[in-house]
């Protein structure tokens, strides 16, 4: 592989996607119109990534940025050609620029984190590659489980963390996509917050209707302000992302099983 590559403006017609190098596979064209209406108006910043092969290019990084380009039929893009590539580096520079960016679907980095884990024979090691933890690592392995028709609810609006809380929590699909279906149904964003973090609490025997009580016992619940010294926030904030939560479920989270231990008997010496 070049070490250097050399930034070249290639015509659109002479470029084509390496779909066997792109870790993004689900939402290409959503929410696409932004990045059109972009392109009209400023043309392409940010280089695509591509690969020579014969009299054609191989596009495997800046795909959103390739279709939205043939959409506005401009007739050519700034590229990165890469001479030699391999396929296992081409999909490692494609997640360099894809995974930390919320767009890219739970789906498509569990998919990249799967691949990478043949390429890379250890967790450890597709966690360096991909910039995230160990644990994140596993939860996109856990995420590739996960039956297909529960995933689909990501079409309806569902995160992938919705999907991945549903599934741990209600092991029956019949149950699991009860559950989905009626969090689809929720477009207020504070009611959906809500009823997510009511499925966290659930356990497997519970019903649509025990969630939606306990969602709305979570709703309408009190805002307290708490003050913490820097070093202590930095570490809630770093652990909270981890976890998937934002600071105020996982402060939440903290404070209530602390809570419910009190009630239990505990931390009372």
């Amino acid at each position: 592989m070049n070490k250097q590559p050399k930034l070249k403006i290639i015509d659109l017609e002479k470029l084509e996607l390496w779909n066997e190098a792109n870790v993004r596979k689900n939402d290409t064209l959503s929410n696409i119109s932004d990045l059109i209406s972009s392109i009209k108006k400023n043309g392409i910043h940010i280089p695509l990534l591509v690969k020579p092969d014969g009299s054609i290019y191989k596009v495997f990084s800046g795909q959103r940025r390739f279709e939205a380009a043939k959409i506005t039929k401009i007739p050519s893009a700034p590229c990165l050609v890469f001479d030699g590539i391999s396929l296992r580096d081409a999909i490692m520079l494609s997640l360099t620029e894809n995974v930390l960016r919320e767009a890219m679907t739970k789906e498509d980095k569990s998919a990249a984190a799967s691949r990478l884990l043949d390429m890379c024979k250890g967790i450890d090691k597709v966690a360096k590659v991909m910039g995230v933890s160990e644990s994140t690592v596993r939860s996109y392995l856990r995420y590739d489980d996960i039956p297909q028709e529960l995933r689909d609810f990501s079409k309806l609006g569902l995160t992938g963390k919705n999907i991945e809380d549903i599934f741990v929590k209600f092991p029956t699909l019949e149950d699991a996509i009860d559950v989905a279906k009626d969090l689809a149904k929720i477009t207020d964003k504070k009611k959906r917050q809500s009823y997510g973090i009511a499925i966290r609490k659930s356990v497997p025997s519970d019903k649509p209707p025990d969630i939606r009580k306990r969602a709305s016992k979570i709703e309408h619940s009190k805002t307290i302000r708490i003050l913490l010294d820097e070093d202590y926030y930095r570490t809630l904030s770093k652990v909270a992302f981890i976890h998937k939560r934002t600071d105020e479920e996982f402060t939440t989270e903290i404070i209530e099983d602390w809570i419910d231990g009190y009630n239990k008997g505990e931390h009372r010496d």
